[in-house]
């Protein structure tokens, strides 16, 4: 008899879906003027705008305890053309993916 919670073997794919819980701004209009290091430019600032189902306080209840935040993110204007497995690194010279 097979157990159908046995996977070992096998390979699947998971789908996730997220919610978006705000937008986040920051001075750089262009990708190309983003520093690709943070210390380049200490000065600039970014913002985040929760969406009106969100309570900031607590989504950010206990943040002041840490030195970093990672915030997930998704270039949501750069997504017309779809998809796509490879890139052209702008730094590269952008011709060679």
């Amino acid at each position: 008899m097979t157990n159908p919670n046995n996977n070992m073997g096998k390979k699947s794919i998971s789908i996730f879906e997220f919610r978006s819980i705000g937008i986040m701004t920051t001075p750089f209009k262009q990708k190309f003027g983003i520093p690709r290091q943070s210390q380049s430019i200490s000065t600039a600032t970014g913002t985040i705008q929760f969406s009106p189902d969100i309570n900031p306080t607590n989504a950010c209840r206990g943040l002041e305890a840490f030195s970093h935040l990672w915030i997930s993110f998704i270039f949501h204007e750069n997504i017309q053309g779809g998809w796509k497995d490879t890139v052209r690194p702008p730094r590269l010279g952008g011709n060679e993916k």
